[in-house]
């Protein structure tokens, strides 16, 4: 006998169903137990292969990655700020380790490390 696999799930129905429980004030609550085993549950489906369990994707950057970034586009620590809208400082921070990126942050320095040319392309339209 095959081992049924699990029903696909509508995340974006998922959510709005949630949210319309909670303006009527059904909201659910978890107890962190639930909590818990409900992550658990996901990662277990994600790797699986059920990309529907995935609330989100998490892009990992290490300061490597980012110092990688700067030196495949071929810019100074400044003039990498200043075309990508990034303090200097901040920048210095990230690729010393000092500070770690936000999601919106490493996503552009992921795009950057797989597609440089085309992430300058972007920028400077």
């Amino acid at each position: 006998m095959k081992n049924a696999s699990p029903p696909k799930r509508n995340v974006g129905e998922e959510i709005l169903s949630a949210a319309r429980d909670i303006k009527a004030g059904r909201g659910r609550t978890y107890t962190p137990y639930e909590g818990i085993k409900k992550g658990l549950e996901d990662v277990l489906a994600y790797v699986q292969g059920d990309l529907s369990a995935v609330g989100r994707i998490v892009h990992v950057v290490t300061p490597a990655d980012i110092k990688a970034a700067r030196k495949k586009v071929g810019l100074s620590r400044n003039d990498f700020a200043r075309v990508f809208g990034l303090s200097p400082t901040t920048l210095r921070k990230w690729e010393n380790g000092e500070r770690r990126p936000r999601a919106l942050a490493r996503a552009l320095f992921t795009i950057i490390n797989r597609e440089p040319e085309a992430a300058l392309r972007a920028i400077r339209k």
